[in-house]
């Protein structure tokens, strides 16, 4: 199951539709993998320009998020059919778009951060 929660005011962020849409895709995707049958992945947007991906699996402390933005490295829940490009290819998007991903281990949640433009 796949839940959307969301703020009343709707997310604007600057930057290339297709980039962002893969990136939180590749979030999806992977939390999906992770999440126990019968578990939620759960999408929140904001507040502000935040997006974040929670799911059911072990979580990834901040130091493991560092090592798997790493071209080709895998995690261990990973699809054979995956080229181990997956976090990399989202860190570099957010890093083009002038944002930033992290994590959040306690809250089993990866966030993307977009900058804040007034």
């Amino acid at each position: 199951m796949i839940e959307l929660e969301g703020n009343d005011n709707s997310l604007t962020v600057l930057g290339q539709r297709e980039s962002i849409f893969a990136a939180v895709r590749n979030l999806v995707e992977n939390a999906i993998r992770v999440t126990p049958a019968g578990g939620a992945v759960r999408v929140c947007i904001g507040p502000e320009t935040v997006v974040r991906v929670q799911d059911g699996g072990p979580g990834l402390t901040p130091g493991r998020l560092q090592e798997l933005t790493q071209r080709l490295v895998r995690a261990d829940h990973s699809s054979n059919e995956g080229a181990g490009l997956g976090l990399a290819i989202v860190d570099r998007i957010m890093t083009a778009h002038g944002g930033k991903l992290s994590s959040n281990f306690d809250a089993r949640e990866l966030e993307l951060r977009f900058p804040t433009f007034r």
